[in-house]
């Protein structure tokens, strides 16, 4: 369930942590190599007497013949006995040789408690013998195992150690894979269950894990991320104790799933990790794999930063600083420069389209939650790029970035920032420069600097004052107003665009496109007003969605559609309309009353009564042969307009409405 990524060569370090020991007490069985499948001698058929039989469970068996069945064992005994007594012992006990003439049954151990029972009670004696069939442990471990995973009720727990039992016994995850026709993935998931703390498993057997479940199984598994019997059993004595048996407070428990820790992953890479010697515990069920040293990676993750703020410092910047060592609100309360991004790159924009697909897609084609988090990353990534490089050398020189760790891992920028002439930046960046923060305190009051720009908040009142002044005059000029409008539909580039406006009509796809708005503003101002209305006719298609999402209502019948249709030039929607419906999806999909209903308002009753004896793909067939054609439109978009078949009758059915 859950294995250990190691580097290769490691420095040393204690052994995996997910070398469990056997939970047999003695000797462990796996210190002597079993008898390899190409010398199994084959099967001894024997009688040997009762007294000579001890359960596969006994605490001096092989480990190979442990009986797989631990929950429920003494059910129905003395029913069974007294079936012994009446019929004898049908099927032979199967059973492995021991030391001094004693065979531990590895399946058949109900029938030998049930023998135990026929002595104690004085009907057989132990010197009565029974048939056996001899076989090594290593075919009483997969015997056991069948039989009895095809029996019920057999507890999952049992399952699990009855497989894990076989891996004791140096059976390879390949190799049980392929004698029980299990996939190599689920083998691995069932061994890390089964070699649990065996206080885990008697836990769930015994019912304290709660009643058996979804619920019980999530519980366990998530418990294989704790490497060590110790640790599982520390974590389980706490659960019990705070009766908290969730998922997650185990992983909160183990420090498994921390947005911290997981970033920092992100940002140094799995493999970067493990050369330094950390080590992760690999989640076979899902993706909340377990850092062991996350001292380790954060220190990974710092260095990254700090070599990245280096990196920045070289390309020109004052300064360059990680946002953990900074106070809280200095990624949003410090000033920044106001500079323009560089125009985007025809590259920049087919990728920026394609991506921004993804993002306003509004169908089930990117439910994916970690595409959606990829597209929008490179978004961010790309705009962070033009906006670095629209910087100019003087402007870099005398502002600085914050470089912090993004949602998916990725270096994220906040540049063009100004430090403040204040104590508290002084003495953060006195920590980053190793230097003594009163003194550093000290020079910031000798210098008493005036401050080399406007404070945010004022730049922000002047911005709104210039928009409220902008929206005033604007309703002055009717055709400035009429071509911003036009302007602001028509770019792309959202975060550039002052006017708040964006297309999303039905069947309208999102697009990035490379006139920005300035160009565009200058274009639409340059036109005529013959030619402005046409581009705003334009515009406003885009914008149109008259979609219903209720059986019960008819599109053309909904008061805001029939708004829009009657201001339409009515010759003009009826050519339209008679283009854009499908009508042999209509006639397929709509009830046979309702095709007969438009072969009556077409071809009259009679034909209509004539084809209602025909089957529903008949019916289709006369309506797509002699409907469709005709100017018949369904009622339900016709438009105030319509002077089809039918006409009359709709229009009463529009003022009963």
């Amino acid at each position: 369930m859950w294995a250990c990524w190691k580097p290769a060569s490691p420095p040393s370090r204690p052994a995996s942590p997910r070398r469990i020991p056997c939970p047999r007490p003695g000797p462990c069985p796996r210190s002597a190599d079993p008898v390899p499948p190409s010398v199994q001698r084959n099967p001894v058929m024997k009688t040997v007497s009762i007294k000579s039989l001890r359960p596969g469970h006994d605490a001096s068996a092989p480990i190979g013949i442990a009986n797989v069945r631990q929950h429920d064992r003494t059910g129905g005994i003395e029913a069974l006995a007294d079936s012994i007594a009446a019929h004898g012992l049908i099927a032979p006990l199967v059973v492995v040789s021991g030391p001094k003439g004693i065979h531990f049954v590895a399946d058949g151990n109900r029938r030998l408690a049930a023998l135990e029972h026929l002595v104690a009670t004085k009907r057989m004696k132990g010197t009565d013998t029974v048939a056996v069939v001899e076989r090594t442990a290593e075919e009483c471990a997969e015997i056991g195992l069948a039989a009895n995973v095809m029996r019920a009720p057999l507890h999952d727990a049992d399952r699990y150690v009855a497989f894990a039992n076989l891996a004791y016994l140096r059976l390879s995850e390949a190799e049980i894979a392929a004698r029980f026709g299990i996939e190599l993935k689920e083998v691995r998931r069932i061994l890390a269950i089964g070699k649990l703390s065996p206080a885990v498993l008697d836990a769930w057997r015994s019912g304290r894990l709660g009643r058996d479940g979804s619920g019980v199984v999530e519980f366990v598994r998530v418990l294989t991320l704790a490497p060590t019997f110790e640790e599982q059993e520390r974590v389980l004595a706490k659960m019990l104790a705070q009766n908290t048996l969730g998922v997650w407070a185990v992983k909160r428990e183990l420090g498994i799933g921390e947005h911290d820790t997981n970033r920092n992953l992100r940002l140094v890479g799995r493999d970067a990790y493990l050369a330094a010697g950390g080590v992760i515990v690999e989640d076979l069920f899902g993706e909340d794999h377990r850092v062991e040293n996350p001292a380790l990676l954060k220190t990974l993750a710092d260095e990254r930063i700090a070599a990245e703020c280096a990196r920045l410092v070289g390309a020109g910047w004052a300064w360059a600083a990680p946002d953990s060592a900074l106070p809280d609100r200095a990624t949003w309360s410090w000033a920044r420069l106001s500079v323009e991004p560089r125009a985007c790159t025809v590259e920049e924009l087919a990728r920026l389209e394609a991506l921004h697909a993804i993002v306003d897609a509004e169908t089930d084609e990117y439910d994916d939650g970690e595409e959606l988090a990829r597209a929008e990353e490179e978004i961010e990534a790309i705009e962070a790029a033009q906006q670095q490089e629209g910087y100019t050398a003087e402007q870099k020189a005398r502002s600085g970035v914050i470089v912090g760790i993004g949602r998916t891992g990725e270096f994220d920028y906040r540049d063009g920032v100004i430090r403040p002439a204040t104590a508290e930046a002084a003495r953060a960046f006195a920590v980053i420069d190793g230097v003594d923060e009163a003194e550093a305190v000290k020079a910031l009051k000798a210098e008493k600097p005036e401050a080399a720009t406007l404070s945010t908040a004022l730049v922000v009142r002047l911005s709104q004052a210039l928009t409220l002044a902008a929206q005033d005059a604007v309703t002055a000029s009717p055709k400035v107003g009429l071509a911003l409008l036009l302007a602001g539909a028509a770019t792309g580039c959202h975060h550039t665009n002052p006017v708040r406006i964006r297309t999303e009509g039905y069947g309208v796809t999102p697009s990035i496109h490379g006139e920005s708005f300035e160009p565009a503003l200058a274009r639409f101002l340059a036109m005529p007003i013959e030619d402005l209305l046409a581009a705003a006719a334009a515009v406003a298609a885009r914008t149109l969605d008259l979609q219903v999402y209720n059986a019960t209502v008819a599109p053309g019948q909904v008061t805001t559609s029939v708004a829009v249709a009657s201001a339409l030039d009515q010759g003009r929607l009826a050519e339209t309309l008679a283009s854009r419906w499908d009508a042999e999806d209509y006639f397929r999909s709509a009830p046979k009353a309702i095709a007969l209903k438009a072969i009556e308002e077409v071809l009259g009753a009679a034909e209509a009564k004539r084809c209602a004896s025909m089957t529903k793909p008949e019916i289709v067939a006369v309506a797509l042969a002699r409907v469709v054609g005709s100017t018949w439109l369904p009622p339900e978009i016709r438009h105030p307009g319509y002077a089809g078949p039918g006409a009359v009758a709709a229009e009463a059915d529009r003022k009963a409405a």
